[in-house]
């Protein structure tokens, strides 16, 4: 299941087959390790923009806060401007009663 799902992002080149979402099959190319990567990345990000993933490991930079870690995709992905990351992060972890650890980095939370 999980090779499947790093496939379906790209996160992990399948060496055969084809990669649909959403019925938009994804445009692939030979590599020469001799697995398929993608001939479009501009494709690829625009999908990787409207699929979400939720990852078991969470994998945060340790260095960054949590309000850093949580505007890290839509600033890079979405290219939101920083402000409206940052608004949209203090929204989210108001929701989920972790507004006050916004300054926090991942080392100083538990459980």
């Amino acid at each position: 299941k999980s090779t499947f799902l790093r496939c379906i992002n790209l996160l992990e080149q399948p060496d055969g087959g084809k990669v649909a979402i959403d019925g938009e099959v994804i445009k692939m190319k030979p590599l020469s390790s001799g697995r398929l990567g993608p001939a479009d990345m501009a494709q690829v990000e625009r999908i990787r923009a409207r699929v979400g993933m939720v990852f078991q490991n969470f994998n945060l930079w340790p260095h960054m806060t949590v309000a850093e870690n949580i505007i890290e995709a839509p600033r890079h992905v979405l290219k939101e401007p920083r402000e409206k990351a940052i608004e949209h992060a203090h929204a989210l972890l108001k929701k989920v009663g972790l507004a006050d650890k916004h300054a926090h980095y991942p080392g100083q939370l538990s459980g």
